[in-house]
C-alpha cells in the first residue's frame, strides 16, 4: 500500500482496503501541552507513531491529527491547548461513530497520556452501548515500559529516545530541538509544592485520582537537554523506530483482533437470548 494513514490516503484507495475485507484502524489520540524541554505535541506524535507502525504490522489503517483533548493538569503553561473531558468524550464518540458507518468494525485508540484514560474509557462504554462495538483503548506507556530492565527503577532515557523515532516516523524530525548550548532543566525547577505532593499520595493511598495542576513549567515533561547536533538526533531517531516497532510486535494485537470477533457474536447471542437487550446492549 502505498500509505496506511487515513489521512493521507485516497478514497479508492480505502475503498479498495475496505472490499478486500479490511476492517481494522488505529487512531491516535493527542494532545497540546507544556512539556520540559520537548515539543508540545510529544504525545500526539507517539501514539501517531504507534498507529501507524500497529496499521502496518497489522494490516490495519491509521487516523492521526487528532492533537486537541483534555491536556490534565498543565494549564498553567500557554503553550497548552485546553479541552474539558466532556469535550473530548464528544469528539471521539462523533469521529468513531463516523468510522464504524464508513466500514471500520475493529477501532483501537491509543494514547500517551496519563489523563487520556478518563474520557477514554468513558466513551468507549458509551459508544458500546449505543453501537455494540467495542473499541480498544491502548496505553501506549504500559507497552513501552517493558523494555525497561525488570526490577530496576524505570530508564527514561529509553522513552526520550523512543519519542525520537516517533517523530522520525511521522516525517517531522526537524521539529526536535537542537541545540548545542542547551541545558537540562534545573532540578530545583522539578520539585513539586508540598501541598501537591501531599494530596497525590493521600489520593493514591485512597485509591481515587487526584486533580491535579502543576506550579512550575518545569514539573511535566522531559527535563533533558536538547541533542547537542543534528547528529546525536537522527541516531536517537533511528534507534528510536527501532524500539517502537520492537514494543508493536509485543503486542497481541492479531489475537485482540480474533477475539473481538467472537466477541462480536457473543452479543448477538446475549440480544437473542435476552431480547430486552437490545435496546442496552
Amino acid at each position: 500500500m502505498r500509505t496506511r494513514i487515513l489521512n493521507k490516503m485516497l478514497a479508492s484507495e480505502v475503498e479498495a482496503y475496505l472490499a478486500r475485507g479490511g476492517n481494522t484502524i488505529f487512531i491516535g489520540v493527542g494532545v497540546v501541552e507544556m512539556h520540559g524541554n520537548m515539543p508540545a505535541d510529544v504525545e500526539t506524535i507517539m501514539p501517531e507513531a504507534m498507529a501507524l507502525a500497529m496499521a502496518q504490522e497489522y494490516d490495519g489503517l491509521a487516523l492521526i491529527n487528532l492533537p486537541y483533548n483534555f491536556p490534565g493538569g498543565t494549564i498553567i503553561g500557554n503553550v497548552t491547548v485546553q479541552m474539558s473531558v466532556r469535550d473530548s468524550i464528544d469528539y471521539l464518540m462523533k469521529i468513531c461513530h463516523s468510522l464504524v458507518a464508513q466500514g471500520f468494525k475493529k477501532i483501537f485508540t491509543l494514547s500517551a497520556h496519563g489523563p487520556a484514560k478518563l474520557y477514554l474509557d468513558a466513551m468507549v462504554r458509551d459508544f458500546f452501548q449505543e453501537t455494540k462495538v467495542m473499541v480498544c483503548n491502548i496505553d501506549t506507556m504500559r507497552p513501552m515500559m517493558s523494555l525497561n530492565e525488570p526490577g530496576k527503577p524505570m530508564d527514561f532515557t529509553i522513552i526520550h529516545t523512543m519519542t525520537a523515532g516517533a517523530y522520525k516516523m511521522m516525517h517531522q524530525e526537524c521539529y526536535l530541538p537542537v541545540d548545542p548550548d542547551g541545558k537540562a532543566i534545573p532540578e530545583e525547577e522539578t520539585v513539586q509544592d508540598p501541598r501537591l505532593v501531599r494530596l497525590s499520595n493521600a489520593a493514591r493511598a485512597c485509591g481515587v485520582p487526584a486533580c491535579t495542576v502543576y506550579g512550575k513549567l518545569g514539573e511535566h515533561g522531559s527535563t533533558d537537554a536538547p541533542f547537542k547536533t543534528v547528529e546525536e538526533r537522527d541516531a536517537a531517531c533511528v534507534k528510536g523506530e527501532g524500539l517502537i516497532r520492537e514494543v508493536v510486535k509485543k503486542i497481541p494485537i492479531g489475537e485482540l483482533q480474533k477475539a473481538l470477533d467472537d466477541y462480536a457474536e457473543y452479543i448477538k447471542d446475549m440480544q437473542e437470548k435476552y431480547p430486552r437487550l437490545k435496546g442496552i446492549y
